[in-house]
């Protein structure tokens, strides 16, 4: 089992999905995001230019409210962040052809990242959710069934320790450094308990 602490140290860029990984630095990003704020001044002019804009919706004014002498002067825009979190089901209709003379079957392959019955999008979420920002499996299972996933809890609980490729591979090296770290440590210390043992039976009160 992996620890936050490993993610921390993993290195998204070696994600060779673009989706995968965006979210992942995203949610990834997230537990430090109230410090950054608590940091910084806050400058509603200067953030609201930051924003980055999904889509532009002209609101229309009620011809029955206006004047018969109303003459347009353009727009006054507002910014309105909002979030969508939903699902995004993809039914892959894979080439399949026949070969006669090798009697055999080809398939086309899955696009990269696309593995299982779970995308990389779903990956990247669970991961980011129980790792970097410490959410319980009955939470994220909760989460995912309420914008109508089709989950068990041990296929999430898959999701976490299976087929994470790349990421599997970085964390078993954190998990051997650290437990290299710790054998040093506790020889260290089982040296210190022997030489404090001996000079305290040599030297008895």
């Amino acid at each position: 089992m992996y620890t936050r602490g490993m993610v921390e140290d993993f290195d998204p860029t070696t994600i060779e999905d673009e989706r995968l990984r965006q979210v992942f630095i995203t949610l990834m990003n997230l537990s430090s995001e109230k410090e950054r704020r608590e940091s910084k001044s806050h400058h509603k002019a200067t953030k609201q230019a930051q924003i980055r804009i999904d889509r532009v919706e002209v609101v229309k004014a009620d011809p029955c409210r206006l004047p018969i002498d109303a003459l347009f002067k353009g727009y006054e825009e507002v910014t309105v962040q909002d979030i969508e979190f939903r699902t995004e089901n993809i039914r892959f209709r894979k080439e399949k052809y026949s070969s006669p003379s090798n009697q055999r079957t080809y398939l086309a392959e899955m696009p990269a990242g696309y593995q299982g019955q779970f995308g990389p999008g779903v990956r990247a979420w669970v991961l980011a959710l129980y790792y970097a920002s410490g959410m319980s499996e009955p939470k994220i299972l909760g989460l995912l069934q309420t914008v109508g996933m089709s989950i068990s809890a041990g296929q999430l609980s898959d999701l976490l320790i299976k087929d994470q490729g790349r990421f599997h591979t970085e964390s078993a090296g954190v998990v051997k450094a650290g437990l290299k770290s710790a054998l040093v440590a506790a020889s260290r210390q089982h040296r210190h308990q022997s030489q404090w043992h001996q000079r305290a039976v040599s030297y008895p009160l």
